[in-house]
């Protein structure tokens, strides 16, 4: 294993492409715990901030391009609103610098006091510069 972080990601792409059809969050938490658990130790992570960064590894790999909420649902097969409630774990990757966030131009439909799930619809997000160092 030359290279556990790639194969890690790899088994996880693999069960979710084979998943065929829409599951929890939680399922998908519990379905790839030892893939899960590894990268979270590696990057200092709680479980579900791995499951976001590795769904937006794998996303940021086939696509080459900025990703959002809607992006990251199809990848883990779950739904967006179940996303919305684990928002706070993807705000942490954030604040960690392990994604880069930036508001999408959302017109009229942006207000200051509307923010949380709103909010989070509104940003893309691409891999920081420091998560390729881990992958390696």
């Amino acid at each position: 294993m030359k290279n556990q972080t790639l194969q890690a990601l790899a088994v996880i792409k693999k069960r979710l492409d084979n998943c065929g059809r829409d599951c929890t969050f939680t399922e998908v938490l519990e379905n790839n715990k030892t893939e899960i658990d590894f990268l979270a130790n590696k990057f200092k992570l709680k479980e579900e901030e791995a499951l976001f960064l590795i769904a937006s590894c794998i996303y940021s790999i086939e696509d080459n391009s900025e990703f959002d909420v809607n992006d990251l649902a199809r990848m883990l097969e779950v739904s967006r609103i179940e996303i919305l409630l684990y928002q706070k774990h993807l705000n942490a990757l954030v604040e960690k610098e392990l994604l880069v966030a930036y508001p999408k131009d959302c017109g009229k439909h942006y207000r200051n006091n509307t923010k949380s799930s709103i909010e989070i619809l509104n940003k893309d997000f691409m891999l920081h510069s420091s998560v390729g160092e881990h992958l390696s």
